[in-house]
């Protein structure tokens, strides 16, 4: 129920960082991670475990962001809210779903709810 909440009172705030994303107005900033993103501190909390998002960007000018809602450190599974407008990616989580479906699902058009789902071995990066 919570997690719900969090998806339907953030979810424009994710849509705007999403957006500024692909327009390369917010990128990966962190030296040790070519992936992860700070967000601002003007940007409320909408990623759980220090405001960090990831970020994968495509040859093909697709992007995949992902919002945490539990950070899963160590040895516990991530779970998060998924954007993607990345084919390739979008049929393998649709694949996952499938294998899955007790926790994870399709939100909304480009959107998916994902736990346990490596990010690493499971997203497609051309």
């Amino acid at each position: 129920m919570i997690e719900n909440i969090d998806w339907k009172l953030l979810y424009t705030t994710r849509v705007k960082i999403v957006e500024k994303v692909i327009n390369n107005e917010l990128n990966p900033n962190v030296e040790w991670n070519n992936i992860l993103c700070e967000l601002p501190f003007e940007i409320p909390i909408v990623s759980n475990g220090g405001n960090d998002i990831l970020i994968y960007k495509y040859n093909d000018n697709t992007v995949t962001v992902q919002f945490y809602i539990y950070r899963g450190f160590f040895e516990h599974p991530v779970t998060a809210f998924v954007y993607t407008n990345n084919k390739v990616v979008v049929d393998k989580i649709n694949q996952y779903i499938i294998n899955n479906t007790e926790n994870n699902w399709k939100i909304n058009e480009n959107w998916f709810r994902l736990f346990g789902m490596d990010i690493n071995d499971n997203y497609y990066v051309e």
